[in-house]
């Protein structure tokens, strides 16, 4: 299709005709894969909607100072704009196509570029990527809620595939960074109130039969939180908790709470058939409310294929059902390699292996742990060679 509509235009623009082999060339070796994989055709659909989209909308007026030439290379400029835009998408197609239709996680040592990876998926055109940052600063802000009243799912997609943590880097400003997650998090429980409180005034049977996001994140939240009861206040369009005989507002909650609220509407709202990227998925929480929320969410939405990015070795072990990959290496600003760890690590405890993701030294096993003398002596003596790893006693 992309050759169809480019070569007549540009039939002597030998780059223009390099990039649309290039593409189409991605675009079908991505088709193969996504024979055998939903999720990726999902993406791929929508990625090809939005760039056809792009093309067919795209309006240039002439200058009545240019020349045909001039407005002629303008033309061409963007349409170079264009295909760019559709190779990088393509690249992060073939990302998450090593995803293979199941949840995974993305380890890997310090500066392998794990945060920089999340928030290049972000940029993806496709809406079925969605990407949940590590870094969150969660408030109701129901004094300009009110501004949001009419804010429905489609509006908040739109917005979760913002990426504010890039702006903030790019523009350095703080405040529109906190503005922005502030806001998020009320647009957040605002739509999904709203959502609620249309499907309600349209629905003509029992109130009990009504199933709505908001139901569904009810029943999840008494799984997550059995003696907590969350509450829909549809006057303002904000959230209660009742504990006990106490009943107290969103910001009242404590931030692991707060997470677990931020995760559920986030990832009700997906799309189907998506991939959810989710950095740092154990912040705030411990590992017992971790562990029933992840696994109460993947068996909630099986359309989703989750992308975890974790260090953290007790949540990595918790998800026994996902497949490890490293990141070995990062090459600014959008080469990663990776690495799938099961099949090159088979029979090491996936703890270990864990822990050893991103060495770049020979690794030495010793007994002992780390306050022994076999680990002073083995560091002293590798310690600008290799990685010394105890393991306890020998039969470990």
């Amino acid at each position: 299709r992309a050759e169809t509509y480019f070569k007549p235009f540009f039939t002597s623009d030998h780059d223009i005709q390099h990039d649309i082999e290039t593409v189409i060339r991605g675009l079908n070796e991505l088709d193969e894969q996504a024979s055998t994989n939903e999720n990726l055709s999902t993406s791929l659909k929508k990625t090809l909607t939005s760039f056809f989209q792009n093309v067919s909308s795209f309006i240039v007026i002439k200058n009545e100072m240019q020349t045909e030439t001039e407005f002629a290379d303008t033309v061409e400029k963007t349409y170079k704009v264009f295909l760019k835009k559709l190779h990088d998408d393509i690249n992060r197609l073939n990302y998450v196509a090593k995803i293979n239709d199941r949840n995974v996680i993305i380890v890997g040592g310090n500066g392998v570029g794990k945060s920089s990876f999340v928030s290049y998926l972000k940029q993806a055109s496709a809406d079925n990527i969605i990407t949940i940052p590590a870094q969150k600063y969660l408030y109701a802000d129901t004094d300009s809620g009110n501004q949001f009243l009419t804010i429905n799912l489609e509006q908040v997609q739109e917005e979760l595939r913002t990426d504010i943590t890039q702006l903030a880097k790019v523009h350095n400003n703080l405040n529109q960074y906190d503005q922005y997650n502030r806001h998020l998090f009320t647009k957040l429980i605002t739509a999904i109130v709203n959502e609620h409180l249309k499907d309600l005034n349209d629905f003509h049977g029992h109130t009990d039969d009504l199933k709505t996001k908001f139901t569904r994140l009810e029943a999840i939240w008494a799984m997550v939180f059995p003696d907590m009861k969350l509450n829909r206040l549809s006057g303002v369009r904000s959230l209660t908790i009742t504990k006990g005989e106490s009943t107290y507002s969103v910001n009242s909650m404590s931030d692991g709470e707060k997470v677990v609220l931020y995760y559920l509407i986030q990832i009700l709202f997906a799309p189907e058939n998506s991939f959810v990227v989710v950095d740092e998925p154990e912040t705030f929480l411990n590992p017992t409310i971790s562990n029933r929320l992840w696994d109460t969410l993947e068996a909630e939405r099986e359309d989703i294929n989750f992308i975890y990015v974790s260090h953290n070795v007790g949540f990595i072990s918790s998800r026994k059902d996902a497949d490890l990959i490293s990141i070995k290496n990062y090459e600014y600003p959008d080469n990663w390699q990776l690495q799938e760890l099961e099949g090159t690590t088979s029979g090491l405890p996936r703890e270990l292996v864990t822990g050893l993701a991103g060495a770049k030294k020979p690794i030495i096993f010793i007994e002992g742990t780390t306050g022994s003398y076999d680990y002073t002596v083995f560091t002293s003596l590798f310690k600008d060679l290799a990685i010394v790893f105890p393991v306890q006693g020998h039969g470990n």
